[in-house]
């Protein structure tokens, strides 16, 4: 368990990436428990040792719930999954908790406004894992996820979502958008430079000419269930 007295940060971000049953279950616990829901994604998820999917993109279909929470209150989140859902070795779900900055302008939501959130804080808490994040043109994701399969990454995400840049256009009243891939990866902080040289190869050959971007936040407990 998190020890919560290290955090230097006000707020933080639970994220839990799980099977869609379980992930409908969490949410609704969430609920009972009187502690508000979660924003849900629908995601293709690839684990370490999945190389037939990755070979197709046929990957296993998961829920990515994002839930953002004050620190005085994470350890009650956290316990609710973890009353539930003890640590399984190797488990194939997530549970990711990450530092936020700058969160502000929610009325009404247990005090936000006005807080500090905005102010530099390094949290004395060592981070084991960091989520690297690739946002990229529709297709590039499942290449660059094809090409990062042989890294040490406990889970590849793959999101499909839309861009709103100057390509996006209207014709017919219809608002046309160019698509685009959110691979999001688990990695070990060890290897994270690693990853990152790679993506600066990668990118150099893979990606168009619209390019990518790619940035990593530190994870500093994870639960595997």
């Amino acid at each position: 368990m998190i020890n919560t007295e290290q955090l230097q940060h006000e707020f933080y971000l639970v994220s839990i990436i799980a099977r869609v049953r379980v992930a409908e279950k969490i949410d609704d616990l969430f609920h009972r428990k009187g502690t508000s829901g979660a924003t849900a994604y629908l995601a293709a998820c690839f684990d370490e040792d999945d190389r037939s999917s990755l070979l197709e993109m046929q990957g296993e279909r998961k829920e990515v719930l994002m839930k953002a929470t004050h620190r005085d209150n994470l350890e009650k989140v956290i316990n609710h999954i973890l009353d539930r859902y003890p640590s399984v070795e190797n488990g194939e779900n997530f549970l990711l908790v990450s530092p936020l900055s700058g969160l502000s302008g929610l009325s009404g939501y247990d005090g936000v406004e006005g807080n500090a959130a905005y102010e530099k804080v390094e949290d004395t808490l060592p981070a084991p894992y960091r989520l690297v994040t690739i946002i990229c043109n529709r297709g590039e994701g499942e290449d660059y996820i094809d090409a990062t399969q042989r890294q040490d990454i406990l889970q590849h995400i793959l999101i499909r979502g839309h861009g709103t840049a100057e390509m996006s256009n209207e014709y017919s009243g219809t608002i046309v958008q160019p698509e685009k891939d959110i691979v999001m990866q688990i990695v070990h902080s060890d290897d994270v430079l690693d990853i990152k040289e790679f993506i600066d190869a990668y990118e150099g050959i893979q990606f168009n000419e619209a390019g990518a971007i790619g940035f990593t936040r530190d994870i500093l407990y994870l639960h595997r269930f």
